[in-house]
């Protein structure tokens, strides 16, 4: 089919059939489409292989930009060490104070190093003064010497500055009164930080939350020193305190007893510089008054703890404390024995403190077995032994007396004792 093809195609342009030709031709022809063939072949490598390096190119380039530039922490600029140099290294200062440095154009700025492929001039950074004054020198490449990369600084941080931190001081009050108890609160907190308070008053703290009462009056310049453990920088703040004086407390007090009703005590303020006052009389009851009167409803001998809290006007306290002994307060001097004989001597009981006070009691004797034997309610009418109101003839023995007194509140105070007849 392809050859009358062919031959109908040289026929339309009058040239003469030759079958003996065809073969050459033929041959020709197959060269012609596999020379066709290859170089379509070459020319799709060609393009493919473009294509895949232009792709690697692009992820690489792709990957450095998105690489941020890499800080120089204080930690690893102690270790970065320029190649050519003799043990020279980087610090956080040089960095800071060197005007300029190149690797190959590349800029040391703002902390950072910018990564660089070849190095034109070798960095060679001296220390020139030990305070801090360093410089940079470049010392030119003689041609013979490799070429050379910086060092690759991984994880690095920013170079921490000498005043690192906003540093300032709380505290619970800045207005005390001496001995209180205050807080101090600093704002940098953490285990990588070395604390050092100085109070102003010859007391020093290394806690975080250190707490300080002032013992004296006066104003105090509170100071914190804080070190990073890490970069070992310095900061310091500073917080007044203004400590105020206590007052002085004291007393003094006087027993009365009108009577026989219960003790009275007087109080006497002694102390200084104090305009308000808290008494205590340590049987639950309290007084503000400056020089208070108290009365005691005890029934027994025995010591109270009395106790005064002045206030000056810084609002300042101090507490005083002191013992009252109540000692033979209830004593009515009954006697412990009378013979009703008639002879004249101790004929009667009474006791010899109902008979010295004209004040409204009750009397009561009882024998052994609890029987009442005798009642009076005036001192014109003692007891002469008689059981009862038989009036029988008294009897040898030990009976118990009971007094009942009220006193000006018109509480009742009850006295007991023993008395023996003795005939």
């Amino acid at each position: 089919m392809f050859e009358k093809v062919i031959k109908d195609s040289f026929d339309n342009y009058e040239t003469a059939y030759d079958p003996k030709d065809w073969p050459v031709f033929e041959s020709k022809l197959n060269r012609a489409i596999k020379f066709h063939f290859l170089n379509k072949i070459k020319l799709f490598s060609i393009i493919g292989s473009a294509i895949i390096i232009s792709a690697v190119a692009l992820y690489f380039i792709n990957n450095n930009l998105q690489k941020p530039n890499t800080p120089l922490s204080a930690n690893n600029a102690n270790h970065l060490s320029v190649a050519g140099t003799q043990n020279h290294v980087v610090a956080p200062a040089d960095i800071k104070n060197t005007p300029s440095a190149s690797y190959n154009n590349n800029i040391v700025k703002n902390n950072f190093i910018k990564p660089a492929q070849t190095i034109s001039e070798k960095a060679v950074i001296e220390k020139s003064d030990i305070q801090g004054n360093k410089e940079i020198k470049k010392q030119e490449n003689t041609g013979n010497e490799k070429q050379e990369t910086p060092p690759a600084v991984e994880n690095a941080k920013p170079v921490s500055p000498s005043e690192p931190y906003s540093l300032s001081i709380d505290a619970s009050k800045v207005v005390a009164c001496a001995d209180e108890e205050i807080i101090f609160y600093p704002s940098v907190k953490g285990q990588n930080y070395q604390y050092t308070w100085n109070f102003g008053d010859d007391n020093i703290s290394s806690v975080a939350n250190p707490s300080h009462a002032f013992t004296k009056a006066g104003n105090y310049d509170v100071r914190l020193t804080l070190t990073d453990k890490n970069t070992r920088a310095v900061s310091n703040a500073t917080l007044m305190v203004q400590v105020n004086k206590k007052p002085e407390a004291g007393f003094d007090y006087d027993i009365t007893q009108e009577g026989l009703a219960y003790p009275q005590v007087k109080f006497y303020d002694k102390s200084a510089d104090a305009m308000h006052w808290e008494w205590g009389f340590g049987d639950g009851k309290i007084s503000y008054e400056q020089n208070p009167v108290h009365v005691y409803f005890i029934n027994s001998d025995k010591k109270i703890n009395v106790s005064l809290t002045a206030t000056n006007t810084f609002g300042c306290k101090n507490k005083y404390e002191k013992t009252i002994t109540f000692s033979n307060v209830f004593d009515l001097m009954a006697p412990n024995a009378f013979s009703p004989d008639g002879d004249g001597l101790n004929d009667f009981f009474m006791p010899k403190a109902l008979e010295l006070y004209d004040i409204p009691f009750e009397l009561f004797i009882y024998d052994r077995s609890g029987t009442m034997v005798f009642t009076s309610k005036s001192k014109s009418n003692p007891w002469d032994g008689r059981i009862g109101v038989s009036g029988n003839i008294p009897e040898s023995g030990t009976y118990v007396w009971i007094v009942i007194i009220k006193d000006k509140s018109g509480s009742n105070i009850k006295y007991s004792g023993t008395v023996s007849i003795v005939m």
